[in-house]
């Protein structure tokens, strides 16, 4: 069985206890992923531009997931939009008939780029020459793939999976032969909310499963 390098979990919220997020990041290797959208419609996955910026200043590992509009943007201009810029990783959350090589190699040389892959094929894209790699079917609706892919990305490259990944499951996923010698990482959003809500407890109970007894 090979562990995770670590585990993000995504959706970081007005009403998450960033010292209690805090505190976690110094017992588990995890990345906090915090979404953004111009239009979050009242959804509390997508928090305000301010929180967005006072949370990055608060934790230390994160990456932020850029949606709709400011995906797609971010993608037209090749230009990594300043909401994202300070980020550990930006990630962009979109399809494939959005993305091109050239523009995908210019926002790498920016930023420490992932690129969320949705569909079931050609998995092994050449993006992942220049970029981060998630595999993610699912894009947020906690929906578990039949199967997930073998994938080899490149030296110094990562290959994330997400896709109703959860408590009840994560540990039969990290035993699973295709993990073996991968340099991967996991993603969650839908399993660790209640109430649409991010909740630190399903946190800690996930890295419990996966690593044991904290690491600090």
């Amino acid at each position: 069985m090979t562990n995770p390098q670590f585990i993000t979990f995504t959706g970081i919220d007005e009403r998450t206890n960033l010292y209690e997020a805090y505190v976690l990041q110094q017992d588990y290797p995890i990345e906090w992923g915090i979404l953004c959208s111009e239009n979050p419609k009242g959804n509390p996955r997508y928090p305000s531009f301010d929180f967005i910026k006072y949370a990055n200043s608060a934790l230390c590992a994160m990456s932020i997931h850029l949606c709709g509009t400011i995906s797609r943007n971010t993608l037209a201009s090749s230009i990594i939009p300043d909401i994202a810029i300070t980020f550990d990783r930006v990630q962009i959350n979109s399809v494939e008939k959005y993305y091109n090589a050239e523009s995908l190699s210019t926002l790498c040389n920016q930023s420490s780029l992932i690129v969320q892959h949705r569909g079931t094929s050609n998995f092994d894209s050449p993006y992942s020459d220049f970029c981060d790699l998630l595999y993610d079917p699912s894009a947020g609706r906690g929906e578990h793939p039949d199967e997930w892919p073998i994938v080899n990305p490149p030296s110094g490259k990562l290959v994330g999976y997400a896709g109703g990944i959860s408590a009840d499951n994560v540990k039969e996923l990290v035993s699973n032969d295709i993990m073996d010698n991968q340099n991967y990482w996991i993603d969650m959003e839908s399993s660790i909310r209640v109430d649409n809500y991010l909740d630190i407890g399903k946190c800690r109970k996930i890295c419990e499963i996966v690593f044991g007894d904290p690491v600090s």
